[in-house]
């Protein structure tokens, strides 16, 4: 037969472990909640600088063709300057 005070024992035991794995989880679930709002506040940060990039790339291409457009006009310019002379 097992003595009483050792069944107590173990009962306070398990019962310590239990309230110990219950703060623990508790940590893990607060940390869980933490890293999902972490994780959507980043996500809407790379949203939004991926937007602008794309935007930049855009501005960035059109001022190219601009730019190409008026150094072919220059070109012509040149090309007919010496027959206007």
């Amino acid at each position: 037969m097992v003595p009483c005070y050792s069944v107590e024992s173990h009962i306070e035991d398990l019962t310590q472990e239990k309230f110990s794995l219950q703060r623990a989880l508790e940590a893990s679930c607060t940390l869980a909640e933490s890293l999902v709002a972490e994780n959507s506040s980043l996500t809407d940060s790379y949203n939004q600088q991926r937007s602008i990039v794309n935007r930049l790339k855009s501005d960035m291409e059109s001022l190219q063709e601009e730019i190409k457009a008026q150094l072919d006009g220059a070109q012509d310019v040149v090309e007919l300057w010496p027959a206007m002379q």
